[in-house]
């Protein structure tokens, strides 16, 4: 792993014993480990904030949400009608 970031065997362990990381450090760890430490990090925030990703899985549900009250509408509308027969 430490080949990967640049750096020699001793240097690694130098890194995690600091009270501080340059965030190209962080990127390349968190690359290299395959953890997200930025978003790990962005979770001790005193605020919430929302990824792309997030975004988008929300105003998925919303949309599937909406079919489904429009469907659930479309149903009742079909019951009634057969209960009047």
């Amino acid at each position: 792993m430490s080949r990967t970031l640049g750096i020699i065997p001793t240097g690694l362990n130098d890194y995690f014993k600091r009270d501080s990381l340059q965030f190209a450090i962080l990127w390349k760890l968190s690359l290299v480990l395959k953890h997200n430490f930025i978003a790990q990090l962005g979770e001790y925030l005193p605020y919430r904030f929302e990824t792309i990703r997030k975004k988008a899985l929300k105003e998925q549900l919303a949309e599937k949400e909406a079919i489904i009250q429009k469907m659930e509408i479309q149903l009742e509308t079909i019951r009634e009608m057969i209960r009047k027969q």
